[in-house]
């Protein structure tokens, strides 16, 4: 069983200088999956290193090691059409190309994106050991200059998405009397 998961991501640039977003010539999305671990007093978000165990493409089309995503604004046309976020370590990362001629003021600085998966979930997910947690899914948004290299301080964003998995018994549960024969 899979779970839809629609999702917006917004990168701001208007708080960099002009000069350094002109220098911006890709936008590189980078999706990673971080797990909920209890260690008796102390909580953390460990990441995963199989995220195609646990997310997939919501198009189905491109197999289990995607995620689809689809750039709204500020790119060449090629990429606007959307695009398959691939799995590239336990990461997934999209890189597009962006149009310079879409941002002559500072308010066109702004670029969106809709990034969709699916979580696998039910029956899918008995593959792997202590599957019911929370899950982070964690959103790195950088701007890169012909090099592919970051175009400096102030030039990334980081936000991320909480889930979690869990089994319900749907079982009911009954009250017995103490102490009766």
């Amino acid at each position: 069983m899979f779970i839809p998961v629609e999702t917006v991501a917004t990168y701001d640039g208007t708080k960099l200088k002009s000069a350094d977003f002109k220098k911006a010539k890709f936008i590189k999305y980078t999706l990673s999956l971080y797990k909920k671990t209890d260690n008796g007093d102390k909580v953390s978000y460990v990441k995963v290193d199989t995220p195609s165990s646990y997310l997939k493409n919501e198009l189905g089309s491109e197999g289990a090691d995607s995620v689809f995503i689809k750039v709204n604004s500020g790119v060449k046309p090629e990429y606007a059409m959307g695009g398959i976020m691939t799995l590239t370590g336990s990461e997934f990362v999209y890189t597009a190309e962006l149009d310079s001629n879409s941002f002559t003021k500072v308010d066109d600085q702004v670029i969106d994106a809709n990034i969709n998966f699916d979580i696998i979930t039910g029956e899918g997910f008995t593959d792997i050991t202590n599957p019911y947690s929370n899950y982070r899914v964690v959103l790195d948004v950088e701007l890169l200059d012909n090099e592919n290299k970051s175009i400096g301080k102030n030039a990334t964003a980081h936000d991320w998405v909480v889930y979690t998995n869990a089994k319900i018994n749907p079982t009911m549960l009954s009250v017995t009397e103490s102490g009766s024969q």
